[in-house]
């Protein structure tokens, strides 16, 4: 399965009102509320904080990935967020981050998460893509983005 097989336009929210890092998680998890690929929406938030202190998901070039594997999700899921304002993520760049990518994986599914999740990051590095969700203007125009990129790769 590739990216674009995640990239819904109920799970993407292009105008996050937080200020925080934890605020923008939290706001972009409770669109994945009532999904079917979410189980635990506590214990997923519990997971994805752990693993943000353990490192930074802030990539720099304004992105964050931030992610857990966890046994709170069915299957792997993905809410795309956007701030014009910015929010202070720790990023490895030190930049404000704009565009998120929050993603819920299973726990056994390592292979898989680590093809996404490297696939997700190289068209995010790329440029293109990266540039025109700054101002791509509604969630299908997203979708739509993903679907146009090359994906594999």
């Amino acid at each position: 399965m590739e990216i674009t097989d995640y990239i819904q336009k109920d799970l993407i929210n292009l105008h996050l009102q937080s200020r925080n890092k934890e605020d923008a998680i939290r706001e972009l998890a409770q669109l994945m509320k009532g999904t079917p690929a979410m189980g635990d929406l506590k214990i997923f938030l519990e997971d994805v904080f752990e693993r943000e202190r353990l490192e930074t998901t802030g990539i720099g070039d304004e992105i964050a990935i931030p992610h857990a594997r966890t046994d709170a999700v069915k299957q792997l899921i993905l809410a795309v967020g956007r701030s014009q304002h910015g929010i202070n993520f720790d990023s490895l760049d030190g930049r404000k981050v704009k565009l998120f990518f929050l993603m819920g994986i299973p726990r056994e599914s390592v292979s898989h998460y680590l093809k996404i999740l490297a696939q997700l990051t190289r068209l995010l590095k790329r440029g293109p893509l990266r540039e025109k969700l700054f101002d791509v203007e509604d969630s299908k125009g997203v979708v739509t983005l993903f679907k146009q990129m090359p994906q594999g790769g």
